[in-house]
């Protein structure tokens, strides 16, 4: 259930208009609309189905409709006095933002400290870890040490490549 739960919390995205919508085909909707319909395959298969409170802790927006989301609100009394010019916004409460207006500090953390587990799901991450699923192929083989072809082969599945950094960086969220 947290595939379905994740796969769910990737789609959705709170609308221009404060409603729960889901993101477009050209940002991706349409491999996140595959993978979940693999996971109501996979439920009709074991004759299941979703259990209750499965999406307790999911990672989805909360619909504001009828009233605007607060950013957007925020965007639309500044906005005219930006013109057509490109720009970046932090978001976030007051009482954090404050120190970045009255002294000059600015909030910049190690892309590390996104993994803490006391983190809620939308915020924990594993900066420093990037996993590419790769689809059931064939391959070729050589030998480590001497270099030599060994043979063809097939994967028996699909093939999940990990890659971590051994350095960390420091990462700071805006929009534009």
């Amino acid at each position: 259930m947290s595939r379905a739960r994740d796969i769910i919390s990737n789609i959705t995205e709170l609308t221009y208009d404060g409603k729960i919508g889901m993101i477009l085909h050209s940002e991706g909707g349409t491999f996140w609309v595959e993978l979940f319909t693999h996971v109501l395959e996979e439920l009709a298969a074991r004759g299941s189905g979703f259990k209750d409170g499965f999406l307790q802790d999911a990672a989805i927006p909360k619909p504001s409709f009828p009233i605007d989301p607060r950013a957007k609100s925020l965007v639309r009394q500044i906005g005219p006095g930006l013109g057509n010019q490109r720009y970046v916004v932090k978001l976030g409460n007051a009482k954090y933002l404050q120190p970045a207006f009255e002294q000059g500090s600015w909030r910049i953390s190690p892309a590390s400290s996104y993994a803490d587990p006391s983190l809620n799901t939308a915020q924990r991450d594993k900066e420093l870890e990037m996993n590419v699923y790769l689809p059931k192929s064939k391959m070729k083989f050589w030998d480590g040490k001497t270099g030599k072809f060994k043979g063809d082969g097939e994967s028996l599945g699909n093939i999940k490549v990990m890659s971590q950094l051994t350095t960390d960086y420091y990462v700071s969220c805006l929009t534009g």
